[in-house]
């Protein structure tokens, strides 16, 4: 029995299917999600200042999503300052969507995607795409975490062995 990794699946699939990539319906600067139409489903494509593919992801509501993207409280805020430009294919059906979001990944390869990523390797932790200030908070985080395990190890009784 021959062992599949993910790449050999993904060329598998491409072989078998034909995909093609959709027009983009609205490209606006990132900041101006609220010019995307209401209860819009689809994919988006986020560019940074250079007009790289930064990430890629699908959403039932685009509007709704790119915001919480673009919030202090998002997964991405270390990285977000990188986002600068959107671009949104209108997509309605849920299940061309994650086909859609799957294939444009793993053909456009954006550095900050993990999920789905097939044939590229994801660089989302790199520190490059951080802040200075938030490469210091991390390692200021770090100082304290790693000082409160030494104490806790300090007061912990010997074991008997």
């Amino acid at each position: 029995m021959r062992y599949y990794t993910p790449l050999d699946l993904w060329k598998e699939v491409l072989a078998l299917i034909s995909i093609t990539q959709p027009d983009d319906d609205i490209c606006i600067q990132a900041q101006d999600h609220m010019k995307i139409p209401k209860n819009k489903g689809g994919i988006y494509k986020i560019y940074n200042e250079n007009d790289e593919i930064m990430y890629i992801g699908k959403a039932a509501c685009l509007r709704q999503r790119i915001c919480q993207h673009m919030g202090i409280n998002s997964g991405f805020s270390d990285v977000n300052h990188n986002f600068r430009i959107v671009r949104c294919i209108y997509v309605d059906d849920p299940y061309e969507r994650e086909i859609y979001e799957t294939f444009l990944i793993n053909i456009m390869r954006p550095p900050l995607n993990w999920d789905k990523v097939f044939t590229y390797k994801s660089e989302r932790y790199n520190d490059r795409f951080k802040t200075q200030d938030t490469i210091e908070q991390e390692k200021f985080e770090k100082e304290i975490r790693m000082k409160e395990i030494a104490e806790k190890m300090k007061n912990r009784p010997p074991l008997d062995i």
